[in-house]
């Protein structure tokens, strides 16, 4: 991935080359401080692609000729730092954690701006910007298939075995009678269920939340005795915890200041060319917790 420069904006097109001359191509309206307002997007759907959606704080295109891949740009409709900063974000993701991410192709380069409350820590000073911090007006990322229910329960069986060891050794509510019937006792999905809860259990650490591992427990066999009951709950979470992918998958959670209740469907997806990856969608759905999502 690289910023924006004239021998590469030549690979993505006319349009890119434009934009590597004028960045200002970009840029419909400003204020009389000379701050972006209005993005040009007649120009952006002529020369780059059609529009795909738009979110809180940026806006998706898609590009000519390249249906594998996605323009994403910051827009002024609350702060258009908003948009730069989560830009910035999903290229530091994507560097750090690249089999979590879609790649990012190029960018625009990175623009110098007064740091947010976000992008922000506290010192002896005050609030001071972080040092890593980003801002990036533009970013080309792959195109990321959202995965359904029946989707993400398949890329959960082929990438986390542990689930289904914990599912075949676990005695369920009317397993005995489902298995003399030859049926399954437990939901299609359950493998995203024991997923969810046990990073819920991670976050809280508490393997009896009801939330998390604990709430397990009425899926249990009934006639299972309170402190067998315990104890099985409690060999759940133990043999969870010790699973290296999962441990990465809660590290990747950590890193991106993601809550594990956001890990769900509609903001997971997986690579168009294998369909083998779980990928973290728009990093701006788990930053921004209190406002709309990103496309």
């Amino acid at each position: 991935m690289t910023e924006i420069s004239a021998p590469e904006a030549k690979w993505f097109g006319p349009a890119f080359q434009a934009i590597a001359d004028d960045p200002n191509v970009l840029v419909s309206a400003w204020d009389h401080k000379g701050k972006v307002i209005m993005r040009d997007d007649g120009w952006i759907v002529e020369n780059i692609g059609p529009f795909i959606g738009s979110g809180y704080s940026r806006t998706a295109y898609g590009i000519k000729g390249r249906p594998d891949l996605v323009f994403k740009i910051a827009i002024a409709i609350a702060s258009i730092d908003e948009g730069r900063y989560t830009n910035g974000e999903e290229k530091k993701m994507f560097n750090k954690y690249p089999e979590f991410f879609p790649r990012v192709w190029m960018t625009s380069e990175h623009v110098e701006t007064s740091p947010h409350i976000r992008a922000m820590t506290h010192s002896d000073k005050g609030k001071v910007a972080k040092a890593d911090n980003l801002y990036i007006d533009w970013i080309i990322v792959d195109r990321v298939k959202q995965l359904d229910r029946e989707g993400l329960d398949e890329i959960l069986r082929k990438k986390f075995p542990i689930l289904d060891q914990i599912i075949k050794e676990t005695p369920w509510r009317g397993r005995r009678t489902s298995n003399r019937l030859g049926l399954s006792p437990l939901s299609p999905n359950f493998r995203a269920s024991l997923f969810s809860r046990f990073l819920y259990s991670l976050e809280s650490n508490n393997p009896y939340h009801r939330f998390g591992i604990g709430g397990l427990t009425s899926f249990l066999d009934k006639h299972l005795p309170q402190k067998e009951a315990q104890a099985i709950i409690q060999n759940i979470w133990d043999t969870m915890v010790k699973d290296h992918k999962l441990a990465k998958v809660f590290e990747v959670i950590s890193a991106a200041g993601m809550r594990t209740d956001e890990v769900r469907v509609g903001n997971l997806g997986t690579d168009i060319a294998t369909g083998t990856k779980l990928i973290f969608l728009d990093i701006n759905r788990f930053l921004y917790k209190h406002g709309a999502t990103d496309p």
